[in-house]
């Protein structure tokens, strides 16, 4: 992950050049591409903090920007439903606008945050720069999903819409309308071709509108990335198995 430190109204972040490795050449990050990152990003306007600058020094990446006041974009999903559909759709404009760019947006809800001073939903972390210039040739499974997350667009809105999903199904105060439902769905695009990413993150969004089914909560617990990160290298193959056990026991779709 990124290591954040804050000192009054600014923040200095560096890159970790662990974090997603496994699909990123991060050992070859330079100060350039997190200027070129930066660039397309603000290109297609993704809303960035104030004063967002990057820094290097003894080969270290890191940006330095104005500390963001506001609403984390999952909080909103339990206030306010209604902005949070908007604010995903905005995201989601992003994603797609950057498809013939050499950068990707990281669409885990934990980035964004709806600015209290002007009300945008701003993206508050752009490490590692996610470039295809940097992409590593997948050797592996696990290599193969999170690359898929990082660099397929496609893929990508997928993951965005399970995580949507999932955010007003297990915080929202009222039952989604089917409306909000289709709404959410709408942000998969399909995927143009069948892969292990695909079909991984396609399964995790049709187990985000079912969290009270058994099989559903298993299926997205075991195909958390987040987890996978964290689980140890030698036992990360058991665990995936688990997962692609519970993905090909799955029902392709619910009714």
């Amino acid at each position: 992950m990124t290591a954040v430190r804050r000192a009054g109204t600014q923040v200095a972040k560096t890159l970790d050049r662990r974090h997603l490795s496994g699909a990123l050449r991060l050992e070859h990050a330079t100060g350039a591409h997190a200027s070129g990152y930066l660039a397309d990003l603000r290109a297609v306007g993704v809303a960035l903090p104030d004063e967002i600058t990057v820094t290097s020094h003894d080969g270290e990446i890191g940006v330095r920007h104005r500390w963001v006041e506001g609403t984390a974009l999952r909080d909103l999903a339990a206030s306010a439903p209604e902005e949070f559909v908007d604010a995903t759709f905005q995201i989601a404009s992003w994603v797609d606008a950057l498809r013939h760019t050499s950068s990707r947006l990281d669409t885990n809800l934990d980035n964004f945050v709806v600015d209290s001073a002007d009300g945008r939903i701003t993206c508050v972390d752009v490490l590692p720069p996610i470039r295809t210039d940097l992409a590593r040739t997948p050797a592996s499974p696990w290599q193969e999903i999170i690359t898929g997350l990082c660099l397929d667009t496609d893929t990508t809105l997928c993951a965005l819409a399970g995580y949507a999903h999932r955010a007003l199904t297990t915080t929202a105060d009222t039952d989604l309308t089917s409306i909000t439902r289709a709404a959410v769905r709408s942000l998969c695009r399909g995927h143009s071709s069948n892969s292990l990413s695909a079909d991984w993150f396609h399964s995790r969004l049709l187990a985000s509108e079912h969290p009270e089914d058994p099989h559903a909560r298993r299926l997205w617990d075991a195909t958390s990335v987040s987890a996978l990160i964290r689980t140890p290298p030698p036992a990360r193959p058991a665990r995936l198995a688990r997962a692609l056990e519970l993905i090909r026991t799955s029902p392709r779709e619910h009714s």
